[in-house]
Protein backbone atom coordinates (compact mmCIF):
# COMPACT_ATOMS: atom_id res chain seq x y z
CA UNK A 1 0.00 0.00 0.00
CA UNK A 2 1.37 3.35 -0.87
CA UNK A 3 1.49 5.90 1.59
CA UNK A 4 -0.71 8.13 -0.42
CA UNK A 5 -3.47 5.37 0.21
CA UNK A 6 -2.45 4.92 3.86
CA UNK A 7 -3.71 8.51 4.45
CA UNK A 8 -6.62 8.89 2.29
CA UNK A 9 -8.05 5.29 4.15
CA UNK A 10 -7.00 6.43 7.77
CA UNK A 11 -10.04 7.51 9.26
CA UNK A 12 -10.12 11.60 9.16
CA UNK A 13 -11.28 11.53 13.30
CA UNK A 14 -7.63 9.97 13.58
CA UNK A 15 -5.79 12.41 11.33
CA UNK A 16 -7.10 15.60 12.86
CA UNK A 17 -6.85 14.31 16.65
CA UNK A 18 -2.97 13.30 15.47
CA UNK A 19 -2.31 16.97 13.95
CA UNK A 20 -3.74 18.69 17.24
CA UNK A 21 -1.95 16.24 19.28
CA UNK A 22 1.49 17.09 17.62
CA UNK A 23 0.87 20.49 19.72
CA UNK A 24 0.79 18.48 23.04
CA UNK A 25 4.32 18.98 24.86
CA UNK A 26 6.19 16.09 25.11
CA UNK A 27 8.12 15.70 28.80
CA UNK A 28 11.45 15.04 29.93
CA UNK A 29 12.61 11.01 28.76
CA UNK A 30 10.81 8.48 31.05
CA UNK A 31 14.12 8.08 33.18
CA UNK A 32 17.10 10.15 33.32
CA UNK A 33 20.08 9.29 30.85
CA UNK A 34 23.35 8.96 32.62
CA UNK A 35 26.02 8.86 30.01
CA UNK A 36 27.70 10.36 27.12
CA UNK A 37 30.63 9.41 25.01
CA UNK A 38 33.88 8.11 25.63
CA UNK A 39 37.53 8.30 24.59
CA UNK A 40 40.63 6.42 25.98
CA UNK A 41 43.10 8.82 25.19
CA UNK A 42 44.90 11.73 27.17
CA UNK A 43 43.62 14.85 26.31
CA UNK A 44 43.43 18.81 27.17
CA UNK A 45 40.63 21.31 27.65
CA UNK A 46 39.93 23.44 25.19
CA UNK A 47 40.81 26.71 24.48
CA UNK A 48 40.07 29.52 27.16
CA UNK A 49 37.80 31.78 25.39
CA UNK A 50 35.89 28.52 23.97
CA UNK A 51 32.09 27.71 25.55
CA UNK A 52 32.75 23.20 26.13
CA UNK A 53 29.41 22.18 25.44
CA UNK A 54 29.91 -4.67 10.53
CA UNK A 55 27.78 -4.00 7.52
CA UNK A 56 25.02 -6.98 7.51
CA UNK A 57 24.54 -9.26 4.86
CA UNK A 58 20.53 -9.30 5.70
CA UNK A 59 18.36 -8.09 2.84
CA UNK A 60 17.12 -4.69 2.93
CA UNK A 61 13.71 -3.75 3.79
CA UNK A 62 12.02 -2.98 0.71
CA UNK A 63 10.41 0.43 1.81
CA UNK A 64 12.55 2.39 4.28
CA UNK A 65 12.24 5.20 6.20
CA UNK A 66 14.94 8.14 5.40
CA UNK A 67 18.41 8.13 7.91
CA UNK A 68 18.97 10.87 10.55
CA UNK A 69 21.48 12.93 9.10
CA UNK A 70 24.76 13.09 11.20
CA UNK A 71 25.56 16.21 12.82
CA UNK A 72 27.67 18.74 10.26
CA UNK A 73 30.57 20.07 11.59
CA UNK A 74 30.49 23.08 14.79
CA UNK A 75 29.09 25.89 12.88
CA UNK A 76 30.05 29.29 14.65
CA UNK A 77 27.60 30.26 17.04
CA UNK A 78 25.93 33.35 15.82
CA UNK A 79 28.00 36.92 17.01
CA UNK A 80 27.70 40.72 16.51
CA UNK A 81 30.39 42.41 17.65
CA UNK A 82 32.55 42.37 20.36
CA UNK A 83 31.19 40.55 23.85
CA UNK A 84 29.41 42.61 26.20
CA UNK A 85 29.42 42.10 29.94
CA UNK A 86 26.40 42.58 32.44
CA UNK A 87 22.99 42.22 32.09
CA UNK A 88 20.26 39.11 33.18
CA UNK A 89 18.31 36.93 31.25
CA UNK A 90 15.09 35.07 31.86
CA UNK A 91 14.63 31.54 30.62
CA UNK A 92 11.90 29.02 30.50
CA UNK A 93 11.89 24.85 32.51
CA UNK A 94 9.39 22.58 31.57
CA UNK A 95 10.08 20.29 34.93
CA UNK A 96 10.25 21.58 38.65
CA UNK A 97 13.21 21.33 40.66
CA UNK A 98 14.07 18.02 42.55
CA UNK A 99 17.55 19.05 44.26
CA UNK A 100 20.22 20.82 44.07
CA UNK A 101 22.25 18.33 45.42
CA UNK A 102 23.66 16.60 41.86
CA UNK A 103 23.36 13.09 43.74
CA UNK A 104 19.76 13.39 44.03
CA UNK A 105 18.72 15.17 41.49
CA UNK A 106 16.08 12.85 39.39
CA UNK A 107 14.76 16.79 37.95
CA UNK A 108 16.45 18.53 35.36
CA UNK A 109 20.15 19.84 35.78
CA UNK A 110 20.16 22.14 33.07
CA UNK A 111 20.45 25.23 35.76
CA UNK A 112 22.93 22.99 37.80
CA UNK A 113 25.33 22.99 34.41
CA UNK A 114 25.45 26.99 35.42
CA UNK A 115 26.39 26.09 39.35
CA UNK A 116 28.65 23.13 39.01
CA UNK A 117 31.17 22.36 36.22
CA UNK A 118 31.28 18.49 35.27
CA UNK A 119 33.92 16.64 35.03
CA UNK A 120 33.88 16.74 31.36
CA UNK A 121 32.01 18.57 28.62
CA UNK A 122 30.72 16.54 25.90
CA UNK A 123 31.28 18.72 22.30
CA UNK A 124 31.07 17.79 18.93
CA UNK A 125 34.59 16.72 17.05
CA UNK A 126 34.81 17.52 13.17
CA UNK A 127 33.37 14.47 12.39
CA UNK A 128 30.10 14.83 14.06
CA UNK A 129 30.55 12.56 16.47
CA UNK A 130 30.04 14.20 20.11
CA UNK A 131 33.08 13.45 22.59
CA UNK A 132 34.23 14.05 26.45
CA UNK A 133 36.80 17.37 26.55
CA UNK A 134 38.36 18.26 29.75
CA UNK A 135 36.24 19.88 32.11
CA UNK A 136 37.76 19.93 35.90
CA UNK A 137 39.48 17.31 34.61
CA UNK A 138 42.32 18.82 32.20
CA UNK A 139 44.22 15.55 30.91
CA UNK A 140 43.91 11.47 31.58
CA UNK A 141 44.58 8.15 30.76
CA UNK A 142 42.48 5.34 30.74
CA UNK A 143 44.35 1.91 31.23
CA UNK A 144 43.01 -1.51 32.03
CA UNK A 145 41.96 -1.25 35.22
CA UNK A 146 43.11 2.60 36.39
CA UNK A 147 41.84 6.41 35.32
CA UNK A 148 44.48 8.64 36.16
CA UNK A 149 43.39 12.15 36.07
CA UNK A 150 44.58 15.45 36.46
CA UNK A 151 42.84 18.18 37.84
CA UNK A 152 42.47 21.37 36.40
CA UNK A 153 44.65 23.85 38.86
CA UNK A 154 43.60 26.91 40.18
CA UNK A 155 40.34 26.37 40.53
CA UNK A 156 37.48 27.40 43.96
CA UNK A 157 34.62 26.80 44.73
CA UNK A 158 32.16 29.49 45.34
CA UNK A 159 33.08 29.44 49.41
CA UNK A 160 36.22 29.79 48.20
CA UNK A 161 37.72 26.55 48.93
CA UNK A 162 39.75 24.30 46.45
CA UNK A 163 39.35 22.18 44.01
CA UNK A 164 41.93 19.21 44.64
CA UNK A 165 42.09 15.59 44.73
CA UNK A 166 40.91 15.34 48.08
CA UNK A 167 37.41 16.63 46.93
CA UNK A 168 37.44 14.50 44.21
CA UNK A 169 38.07 11.29 45.85
CA UNK A 170 35.55 12.52 48.20
CA UNK A 171 32.86 13.36 45.76
CA UNK A 172 33.39 9.56 44.72
CA UNK A 173 32.81 8.00 48.02
CA UNK A 174 29.55 9.85 48.44
CA UNK A 175 28.25 9.04 45.39
CA UNK A 176 29.24 5.31 45.93
CA UNK A 177 28.20 5.17 49.68
CA UNK A 178 24.86 7.19 49.57
CA UNK A 179 22.24 4.38 48.64
CA UNK A 180 19.71 7.29 47.51
CA UNK A 181 22.72 8.56 45.20
CA UNK A 182 21.44 8.28 41.62
CA UNK A 183 25.44 8.83 40.50
CA UNK A 184 26.25 5.40 41.76
CA UNK A 185 24.80 4.63 37.99
CA UNK A 186 27.28 6.50 35.89
CA UNK A 187 30.02 4.92 37.89
CA UNK A 188 29.57 1.63 36.79
CA UNK A 189 33.08 -0.53 36.82
CA UNK A 190 34.56 2.26 39.67
CA UNK A 191 35.64 0.20 42.54
CA UNK A 192 33.00 1.03 45.46
CA UNK A 193 35.36 0.25 48.18
CA UNK A 194 38.45 2.20 47.37
CA UNK A 195 37.05 4.01 44.31
CA UNK A 196 40.09 6.81 44.17
CA UNK A 197 43.96 6.81 45.13
CA UNK A 198 45.25 10.28 45.68
CA UNK A 199 48.46 10.06 44.19
CA UNK A 200 49.43 14.15 44.94
CA UNK A 201 46.81 17.55 45.19
CA UNK A 202 45.91 17.70 41.74
CA UNK A 203 46.31 13.86 40.84
CA UNK A 204 44.28 10.57 41.20
CA UNK A 205 43.60 7.37 40.08
CA UNK A 206 40.31 6.19 40.03
CA UNK A 207 40.12 2.30 41.11
CA UNK A 208 38.17 0.36 37.99
CA UNK A 209 36.99 -3.47 38.54
CA UNK A 210 37.32 -3.79 34.99
CA UNK A 211 38.23 -1.70 31.74
CA UNK A 212 35.55 1.00 31.56
CA UNK A 213 35.22 3.05 28.27
CA UNK A 214 32.32 4.35 28.83
CA UNK A 215 33.93 5.95 32.05
CA UNK A 216 34.21 9.84 30.68
CA UNK A 217 31.04 10.05 29.44
CA UNK A 218 29.33 8.83 32.22
CA UNK A 219 30.78 11.49 34.02
CA UNK A 220 29.26 14.52 31.97
CA UNK A 221 26.12 13.35 33.57
CA UNK A 222 24.67 16.23 36.06
CA UNK A 223 24.45 13.62 38.98
CA UNK A 224 28.55 13.66 38.74
CA UNK A 225 28.50 17.40 39.30
CA UNK A 226 31.32 17.79 41.98
CA UNK A 227 30.11 20.00 45.09
CA UNK A 228 32.39 21.67 47.95
CA UNK A 229 33.50 19.29 50.37
CA UNK A 230 33.80 22.57 53.23
CA UNK A 231 30.02 23.38 52.01
CA UNK A 232 28.52 20.05 52.68
CA UNK A 233 30.19 19.86 56.00
CA UNK A 234 29.68 22.67 57.29
CA UNK A 235 25.88 23.04 56.48
CA UNK A 236 24.83 19.68 56.20
CA UNK A 237 23.12 17.68 53.88
CA UNK A 238 19.57 19.30 54.52
CA UNK A 239 20.50 22.80 53.88
CA UNK A 240 23.09 22.23 51.18
CA UNK A 241 20.39 20.89 49.36
CA UNK A 242 18.96 24.40 49.49
CA UNK A 243 22.10 26.25 49.54
CA UNK A 244 24.24 24.34 46.31
CA UNK A 245 27.99 25.54 46.09
CA UNK A 246 29.92 24.61 43.00
CA UNK A 247 32.02 25.42 41.06
CA UNK A 248 30.53 26.74 37.56
CA UNK A 249 30.50 29.86 36.25
CA UNK A 250 27.30 31.73 38.27
CA UNK A 251 26.42 31.27 41.97
CA UNK A 252 23.61 30.08 43.58
CA UNK A 253 21.30 32.92 44.87
CA UNK A 254 17.49 31.79 45.12
CA UNK A 255 15.04 28.69 44.76
CA UNK A 256 11.29 29.37 44.81
CA UNK A 257 9.83 26.03 44.38
CA UNK A 258 7.86 25.15 41.79
CA UNK A 259 8.58 28.77 40.54
CA UNK A 260 12.07 30.07 39.70
CA UNK A 261 15.69 29.62 40.16
CA UNK A 262 18.26 32.46 40.17
CA UNK A 263 21.85 32.35 40.05
CA UNK A 264 24.56 35.05 39.67
CA UNK A 265 27.89 35.66 37.85
CA UNK A 266 30.86 33.75 39.76
CA UNK A 267 33.78 36.90 39.72
CA UNK A 268 36.48 34.24 39.89
CA UNK A 269 35.63 31.75 37.33
CA UNK A 270 38.54 29.96 35.78
CA UNK A 271 37.49 29.83 32.15
CA UNK A 272 38.14 33.40 30.59
CA UNK A 273 36.58 35.18 27.81
CA UNK A 274 37.56 36.95 24.66
CA UNK A 275 38.63 40.33 26.34
CA UNK A 276 40.87 37.67 28.70
CA UNK A 277 38.51 38.25 32.06
CA UNK A 278 36.94 35.61 33.60
CA UNK A 279 34.05 34.34 32.10
CA UNK A 280 30.47 34.77 32.18
CA UNK A 281 29.91 37.77 30.52
CA UNK A 282 25.97 37.97 31.89
CA UNK A 283 24.95 38.99 35.41
CA UNK A 284 22.32 36.80 36.63
CA UNK A 285 20.28 34.41 35.23
CA UNK A 286 16.14 33.21 35.92
CA UNK A 287 15.00 30.19 35.11
CA UNK A 288 11.16 30.19 35.45
CA UNK A 289 9.03 27.08 35.81
CA UNK A 290 6.41 27.10 32.92
CA UNK A 291 5.04 23.39 32.96
CA UNK A 292 2.28 23.91 29.35
CA UNK A 293 3.69 24.36 26.73
CA UNK A 294 1.29 26.63 25.41
CA UNK A 295 2.18 29.12 27.81
CA UNK A 296 6.12 28.46 26.96
CA UNK A 297 5.33 28.86 23.00
CA UNK A 298 3.42 32.24 24.17
CA UNK A 299 6.12 33.73 26.08
CA UNK A 300 8.85 33.21 24.55
CA UNK A 301 6.84 34.39 21.05
CA UNK A 302 5.87 37.76 23.60
CA UNK A 303 9.56 38.02 24.20
CA UNK A 304 8.94 37.82 27.69
CA UNK A 305 11.74 35.01 28.28
CA UNK A 306 14.73 34.42 26.58
CA UNK A 307 15.02 31.36 25.96
CA UNK A 308 13.10 27.70 26.47
CA UNK A 309 13.62 24.28 24.82
CA UNK A 310 10.94 21.44 23.32
CA UNK A 311 8.31 23.92 21.96
CA UNK A 312 5.55 21.81 19.81
CA UNK A 313 5.43 21.50 16.85
CA UNK A 314 2.43 23.26 15.61
CA UNK A 315 4.39 26.22 17.58
CA UNK A 316 7.65 25.74 14.91
CA UNK A 317 6.63 27.61 11.66
CA UNK A 318 5.56 30.81 13.45
CA UNK A 319 8.78 30.72 15.57
CA UNK A 320 10.75 30.47 12.95
CA UNK A 321 8.53 33.21 11.39
CA UNK A 322 9.58 35.81 13.88
CA UNK A 323 12.76 37.53 12.77
CA UNK A 324 13.51 38.24 16.61
CA UNK A 325 13.50 34.37 17.44
CA UNK A 326 16.11 31.63 16.63
CA UNK A 327 15.29 27.84 16.64
CA UNK A 328 17.25 25.01 16.84
CA UNK A 329 16.45 21.51 16.39
CA UNK A 330 18.37 18.26 16.50
CA UNK A 331 18.99 14.91 15.40
CA UNK A 332 21.72 13.99 17.82
CA UNK A 333 18.75 13.58 21.06
CA UNK A 334 15.29 13.72 21.19
CA UNK A 335 12.43 11.85 22.89
CA UNK A 336 11.88 8.53 20.57
CA UNK A 337 9.24 6.24 20.74
CA UNK A 338 10.18 2.56 21.19
CA UNK A 339 7.93 -0.81 20.02
CA UNK A 340 8.15 -4.06 22.76
CA UNK A 341 7.09 -7.40 22.70
CA UNK A 342 6.97 -9.42 25.47
CA UNK A 343 9.26 -12.30 25.21
CA UNK A 344 8.38 -14.16 28.37
CA UNK A 345 4.49 -14.96 27.64
CA UNK A 346 1.81 -13.34 25.28
CA UNK A 347 0.91 -13.91 21.35
CA UNK A 348 4.49 -12.49 20.32
CA UNK A 349 6.68 -14.28 22.82
CA UNK A 350 7.93 -17.52 20.39
CA UNK A 351 6.56 -16.65 17.29
CA UNK A 352 9.45 -14.27 15.14
CA UNK A 353 7.21 -14.39 12.04
CA UNK A 354 4.72 -12.18 13.84
CA UNK A 355 7.22 -9.71 15.57
CA UNK A 356 8.54 -9.20 11.92
CA UNK A 357 4.97 -9.29 10.67
CA UNK A 358 4.53 -6.33 12.98
CA UNK A 359 7.37 -4.17 12.29
CA UNK A 360 7.21 -4.34 8.60
CA UNK A 361 3.52 -3.27 8.68
CA UNK A 362 4.49 -0.21 10.40
CA UNK A 363 4.82 2.61 8.21
CA UNK A 364 7.28 4.79 9.86
CA UNK A 365 7.85 8.02 7.88
CA UNK A 366 3.70 8.55 8.48
CA UNK A 367 3.77 8.35 12.07
CA UNK A 368 6.76 10.88 12.13
CA UNK A 369 5.14 13.26 9.88
CA UNK A 370 1.78 13.09 11.20
CA UNK A 371 2.34 13.40 14.88
CA UNK A 372 5.67 15.28 14.85
CA UNK A 373 5.43 17.88 11.53
CA UNK A 374 8.37 18.96 10.38
CA UNK A 375 10.15 18.17 14.02
CA UNK A 376 10.37 14.72 13.93
CA UNK A 377 12.57 11.85 12.12
CA UNK A 378 11.86 7.98 11.78
CA UNK A 379 13.76 5.52 13.49
CA UNK A 380 16.08 2.65 11.99
CA UNK A 381 17.99 2.15 14.85
CA UNK A 382 18.67 2.16 18.70
CA UNK A 383 21.44 4.24 18.53
CA UNK A 384 21.26 8.05 16.79
CA UNK A 385 23.98 9.47 14.40
CA UNK A 386 27.13 10.69 16.55
CA UNK A 387 27.46 8.24 18.68
CA UNK A 388 30.21 5.94 18.95
CA UNK A 389 28.88 2.94 16.80
CA UNK A 390 26.00 4.25 14.59
CA UNK A 391 26.27 2.49 11.43
CA UNK A 392 23.76 3.39 8.44
CA UNK A 393 24.86 -0.04 7.18
CA UNK A 394 22.97 -2.26 9.58
CA UNK A 395 19.50 -4.20 9.07
CA UNK A 396 16.43 -2.49 9.85
CA UNK A 397 12.84 -2.47 9.29
CA UNK A 398 11.64 -0.55 7.08
CA UNK A 399 7.10 -0.66 5.77
CA UNK A 400 6.61 -3.26 3.57
CA UNK A 401 3.03 -4.54 3.53
CA UNK A 402 3.53 -7.03 0.97
CA UNK A 403 5.92 -8.72 3.38
CA UNK A 404 3.72 -8.36 6.63
CA UNK A 405 1.08 -10.49 5.09
CA UNK A 406 3.04 -12.96 3.84
CA UNK A 407 4.84 -13.46 7.60
CA UNK A 408 1.75 -13.84 8.86
CA UNK A 409 1.41 -16.90 6.88
CA UNK A 410 4.37 -18.03 8.01
CA UNK A 411 3.34 -17.00 11.42
CA UNK A 412 -0.04 -19.80 11.17
CA UNK A 413 -1.87 -16.68 11.64
CA UNK A 414 -3.30 -16.05 8.23
CA UNK A 415 -6.40 -15.35 9.89
CA UNK A 416 -5.17 -12.81 12.35
CA UNK A 417 -4.39 -12.36 16.05
CA UNK A 418 -5.63 -10.49 18.86
CA UNK A 419 -3.16 -8.66 21.22
CA UNK A 420 -3.04 -6.71 24.43
CA UNK A 421 -1.36 -3.41 23.89
CA UNK A 422 -1.30 -1.08 27.45
CA UNK A 423 -0.39 2.20 26.36
CA UNK A 424 0.45 5.46 29.26
CA UNK A 425 -2.28 7.32 28.97
CA UNK A 426 -0.72 10.56 27.00
CA UNK A 427 -2.12 12.27 24.18
CA UNK A 428 0.55 12.06 21.95
CA UNK A 429 1.39 7.61 23.31
CA UNK A 430 -2.76 7.49 23.12
CA UNK A 431 -2.48 8.99 19.13
CA UNK A 432 0.34 6.45 18.29
CA UNK A 433 -1.70 4.02 19.29
CA UNK A 434 -4.19 4.66 17.31
CA UNK A 435 -2.47 4.51 14.46
CA UNK A 436 -0.69 1.54 15.50
CA UNK A 437 -3.95 -0.11 15.34
CA UNK A 438 -4.55 0.73 12.08
CA UNK A 439 -1.74 -0.42 10.63
CA UNK A 440 -1.89 -3.47 11.93
CA UNK A 441 -5.16 -4.26 11.04
CA UNK A 442 -4.11 -3.92 7.52
CA UNK A 443 -2.66 -7.69 8.32
CA UNK A 444 -4.89 -9.02 11.02
CA UNK A 445 -3.41 -8.12 13.96
CA UNK A 446 -5.90 -6.74 15.76
CA UNK A 447 -4.79 -4.53 18.83
CA UNK A 448 -6.90 -3.99 22.03
CA UNK A 449 -5.61 -1.24 23.39
CA UNK A 450 -6.03 -0.42 27.45
CA UNK A 451 -4.91 3.25 28.65
CA UNK A 452 -2.57 3.09 32.42
CA UNK A 453 -1.70 5.74 34.26
CA UNK A 454 2.34 5.40 33.62
CA UNK A 455 2.78 4.30 37.32
CA UNK A 456 0.19 1.42 36.40
CA UNK A 457 2.02 0.78 32.87
CA UNK A 458 5.63 0.01 34.44
CA UNK A 459 4.28 -1.94 36.87
CA UNK A 460 2.46 -4.34 34.35
CA UNK A 461 5.53 -4.21 32.19
CA UNK A 462 7.93 -4.85 34.58
CA UNK A 463 6.20 -7.71 36.24
CA UNK A 464 7.53 -10.76 34.10
CA UNK A 465 4.38 -12.59 34.24
CA UNK A 466 2.33 -9.30 33.12
CA UNK A 467 -0.49 -9.70 31.07
CA UNK A 468 0.37 -8.03 28.11
CA UNK A 469 1.55 -8.19 24.84
CA UNK A 470 3.16 -5.42 23.07
CA UNK A 471 3.46 -1.97 24.24
CA UNK A 472 5.42 1.29 23.22
CA UNK A 473 8.17 3.51 25.61
CA UNK A 474 8.51 7.09 24.99
CA UNK A 475 12.39 7.62 25.93
CA UNK A 476 15.01 10.59 25.49
CA UNK A 477 17.70 9.10 22.69
CA UNK A 478 21.14 10.81 22.93
CA UNK A 479 24.24 10.36 20.44
CA UNK A 480 26.32 8.87 23.24
CA UNK A 481 28.16 5.69 24.02
CA UNK A 482 26.71 2.73 23.38
CA UNK A 483 26.69 0.98 26.79
CA UNK A 484 23.89 2.87 27.88
CA UNK A 485 20.83 2.09 26.08
CA UNK A 486 22.03 -1.93 25.86
CA UNK A 487 22.32 -2.02 29.27
CA UNK A 488 19.15 0.06 29.87
CA UNK A 489 17.00 -2.02 27.32
CA UNK A 490 18.76 -5.09 26.41
CA UNK A 491 20.78 -6.56 28.84
CA UNK A 492 19.42 -9.70 30.69
CA UNK A 493 19.91 -7.37 33.83
CA UNK A 494 18.89 -4.31 32.46
CA UNK A 495 17.25 -1.67 35.05
CA UNK A 496 14.51 -1.24 32.28
CA UNK A 497 14.23 -4.42 29.77
CA UNK A 498 10.71 -4.41 29.79
CA UNK A 499 10.58 -6.75 27.11
CA UNK A 500 12.52 -9.45 29.80
CA UNK A 501 15.16 -9.90 26.89
CA UNK A 502 17.26 -12.82 28.24
CA UNK A 503 20.05 -13.71 25.40
CA UNK A 504 23.49 -15.09 26.65
CA UNK A 505 24.70 -14.22 23.36
CA UNK A 506 23.42 -10.36 23.76
CA UNK A 507 24.83 -10.10 27.28
CA UNK A 508 28.33 -11.53 25.67
CA UNK A 509 28.23 -8.84 23.11
CA UNK A 510 27.33 -6.52 25.40
CA UNK A 511 29.86 -7.33 27.77
CA UNK A 512 32.40 -7.60 25.26
CA UNK A 513 32.13 -4.22 23.90
CA UNK A 514 31.95 -2.38 27.05
CA UNK A 515 35.41 -4.01 28.74
CA UNK A 516 37.63 -2.73 25.79
CA UNK A 517 39.52 0.43 25.25
CA UNK A 518 39.78 -0.70 21.46
CA UNK A 519 37.11 1.61 19.81
CA UNK A 520 37.36 -0.47 16.52
CA UNK A 521 36.42 -3.77 18.72
CA UNK A 522 33.90 -2.33 20.94
CA UNK A 523 32.51 -1.01 16.59
CA UNK A 524 32.49 -4.36 15.53
CA UNK A 525 31.00 -6.14 18.67
CA UNK A 526 28.55 -2.85 18.98
CA UNK A 527 27.53 -3.97 15.11
CA UNK A 528 26.93 -7.30 16.07
CA UNK A 529 24.52 -6.76 18.58
CA UNK A 530 22.85 -4.38 17.12
CA UNK A 531 22.14 -6.99 13.86
CA UNK A 532 20.68 -10.08 16.87
CA UNK A 533 18.61 -6.93 18.16
CA UNK A 534 16.72 -6.61 14.49
CA UNK A 535 17.08 -10.63 14.01
CA UNK A 536 15.33 -11.18 17.44
CA UNK A 537 13.00 -8.45 16.74
CA UNK A 538 11.73 -7.76 20.30
CA UNK A 539 12.56 -4.35 19.79
CA UNK A 540 11.23 -1.80 17.36
CA UNK A 541 11.90 1.56 16.67
CA UNK A 542 9.45 3.99 15.51
CA UNK A 543 10.23 7.94 15.53
CA UNK A 544 11.95 10.81 17.26
CA UNK A 545 10.67 14.39 17.87
CA UNK A 546 13.98 15.92 17.73
CA UNK A 547 14.98 17.94 21.06
CA UNK A 548 14.78 21.52 20.15
CA UNK A 549 15.62 25.14 21.44
CA UNK A 550 14.44 28.42 21.19
CA UNK A 551 15.89 32.15 21.94
CA UNK A 552 15.61 35.98 21.19
CA UNK A 553 17.91 36.62 19.00
CA UNK A 554 19.29 39.38 21.70
CA UNK A 555 21.47 36.88 23.06
CA UNK A 556 25.51 36.39 21.22
CA UNK A 557 27.35 33.56 21.18
CA UNK A 558 24.52 31.15 21.77
CA UNK A 559 26.22 27.39 21.24
CA UNK A 560 25.03 26.01 18.04
CA UNK A 561 25.25 22.65 19.00
CA UNK A 562 23.77 22.12 22.43
CA UNK A 563 23.83 18.34 24.70
CA UNK A 564 20.37 18.22 26.77
CA UNK A 565 22.16 20.97 29.00
CA UNK A 566 21.70 24.64 28.39
CA UNK A 567 25.06 26.61 28.34
CA UNK A 568 25.71 30.33 28.95
CA UNK A 569 29.08 30.30 30.03
CA UNK A 570 30.09 32.52 27.04
CA UNK A 571 27.07 34.37 26.08
CA UNK A 572 26.26 37.62 26.12
CA UNK A 573 23.57 40.74 25.43
CA UNK A 574 23.35 42.98 22.47
CA UNK A 575 21.97 45.86 23.71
Amino acid sequence: MTRSLFHRQLSRRLLLSAMVASGVGLLQACRRQPEGTQTPAASSAPPAQTVPTAPSTAAAPASTPSAPAKPAPPPTPVVTGKAKRGGTITTAMQNDWVSMDPIYNSGPGTSNYMIYDPLFFLKVDSNGDWQPIGGLIEKWDLSNNTATFNLRQGVKFHDGSDWNSDVLKWNFERMLSDPKSLARAALQGVDPKTPVTVVDNYTAKVNLLRPTPALLSRLTDHTTFMISKAAFEKMGAGQYNRNPVGTGPFKFKEWKPSDHVTVTRNENYWMKGDDGQPLPYLDSITYRLIIDDSVRAVEIKSHNIDFTELVTAKDISSIQADPALQFLDATWTGNAYLLMFNSVGGAFAKNLALRQAAQYAIDRETIAKTLGLTSATALRYMLLPGSLAYNDKLPYYGYDLGKAKTLMSQAGLAGGVDVNFPVISREIDKLQAEILKEMWGKIGIRANISLLERAAWVQQLMTQKAPYDVATLRTQFRAVDPDLYFRTFQWSKANFNVAHLDSQEMDNLIDKASSTYDEVARKEAYAQAQTLDYNLAYYGYIWMQKWNWVYNKRLMNVPPLMDIYWDFRGVWLNG
